[in-house]
This record gives structure tokens, C-alpha cells and sequence, in this order.
């Protein structure tokens, strides 16, 4: 749309946006329903194809089985690795969601570190739903790892060093 600008909020705006939304009546489901199907459109737009979702324990980690879920129905078949065991009760419902579809979900704590470096190495595209408004501290030394991981694989397919 022309003439439109995007506004970029802090966690703490977001968070309260998030609490105004659902106190108006919006279920926050749906409020992850929409950010997947935000991002979903997005991917399609990219025709990438290997895509690896890395999901928390909160809403964020809801939004990537939402996520991971719509992408199911529509023919893709992507990898989704619970970092941490679902906690909220809408992250529980969108992982139920996801294995109703078909989807299969690998637990970070029992994969192989050859294992985690064969699905990053193969992946397009790696989605990020660990975390979401209210982490605060600092990262786990196994995320940080993780990361450092992905970024180091993300050079080497790019031939950057």
C-alpha cells in the first residue's frame, strides 16, 4: 500500500499492545494465528523450500508451530525443534495443532549435535521462535552456541569468512 510506513516497537510497546489486543476481546491464538500467517506469506514469497523452526517454551515458540502448521497444510514439510518443552497453554494447544497436521517435532536436549548440524546445514531458511518479548537476561550458553552455529553455517554457504 502505498504511503504506508511500518512502525517499529520496543518489547515493552509490543507487550502492551499484545495485553490491550486480548483485554478488547482478540484471543491471543489468534493473535498467533495472524503472526504465522504473516511470516507463512512471506516464505511462500521466497520459494525457499528446507525450512527449520526453532521454538520456545511461550507464545513465540507458539507462533512457530502455528507457523510450522500452516506451512504442513500446504505442502512443505519443515523441521521443527522444540528447544524447550511447550509451558503456556497456547503454545501447548499450537504444538497439539501442528501434530494433528502430521508434523513431527525433534527435542533439542535429545538430538545429536551431528544430528542439530545436518538439519541447519541443510536448511534454506531458519526460523527463530525461541524467545519473544519477555526474555530478559542472557542468552543460555546452549542457545548462544546454537546461534553462533547457524551463523557460522550462514557464512559458509555464502562463502564469507
Amino acid at each position: 500500500m502505498a504511503g504506508d510506513s511500518m512502525r517499529v516497537v520496543f518489547p515493552e510497546e509490543m507487550r502492551e499492545i499484545d495485553r490491550i489486543t486480548v483485554e478488547r476481546g482478540v484471543p491471543s491464538l489468534i493473535l498467533m494465528e495472524h503472526a504465522a500467517r504473516s511470516l507463512f506469506e512471506e516464505i511462500v514469497r521466497t520459494e525457499v523450500l528446507k525450512i527449520t523452526i526453532l521454538c520456545g517454551a511461550g507464545n513465540n515458540g507458539g507462533d512457530g508451530y502455528a507457523l510450522a502448521r500452516l506451512l504442513k497444510f500446504c505442502g512443505f514439510d519443515p523441521v521443527v525443534v522444540a528447544i524447550y518443552a511447550p509451558k503456556t497453554k497456547d503454545c501447548k494447544k499450537n504444538v497439539q495443532l501442528f501434530k494433528n497436521s502430521g508434523g513431527s517435532i525433534y527435542r533439542f536436549q535429545k538430538l545429536s549435535k551431528s544430528k542439530l548440524n545436518s538439519i541447519i546445514n541443510e536448511s534454506e531458511l531458519i526460523v527463530d521462535a525461541i524467545f519473544g518479548t519477555g526474555f530478559r537476561g542472557e542468552l543460555p550458553d546452549e542457545i548462544s552456541e546454537l546461534i553462533k552455529n547457524i551463523k557460522q553455517t550462514e557464512k559458509q554457504k555464502n562463502g564469507i569468512r
